[in-house]
């Protein structure tokens, strides 16, 4: 089992896995701790999908084709988390395609300094584990 420590500073959206990193890594466990000593603090993890109009193409300058689509899907959205309180969220709370490419998975604080401890827990995939 991997860990990996992110520390959220500021609310800027933060890549957590890209779609190649996802076909290769199964989430285990993502706790998230508020580390504001008096803050309640609103979070979002979510997935981006992007859908390629022309099978991922890109254009001359190396950038998505205009047609092609982004959507989020949120896992947590605008969820609050009280000062000090960590949020633990195991395998069957996070739903994630990971046979696809196309998906990248994201984390934002809702507070100017981040505040936000995020632990994750992850193990390689392999062929014979269920992809939700």
């Amino acid at each position: 089992m991997n860990v990996t420590y992110k520390k959220i500073t500021d609310t800027s959206n933060v890549e957590l896995f890209s779609g190649p990193e996802l076909k290769t890594t199964r989430i285990n466990a993502i706790n998230i701790c508020n580390i504001s000593g008096s803050e309640t603090i609103r979070v979002n993890l979510y997935l981006e999908k992007t859908v390629y109009a022309y099978a991922g193409e890109l254009d001359s300058e190396g950038k998505q084709n205009s047609s092609d689509t982004t959507t989020a899907y949120y896992i947590l959205n605008s969820t609050s988390i009280p000062a000090g309180a960590v949020l633990q969220l195991d395998s069957s709370d996070i739903c994630i395609d990971y046979t696809s490419n196309d998906c990248k998975l994201y984390f934002t604080s809702g507070h100017a300094s981040g505040k936000i401890d995020l632990i994750i827990k992850t193990t390689g995939t392999s062929s014979t584990q269920n992809n939700y």
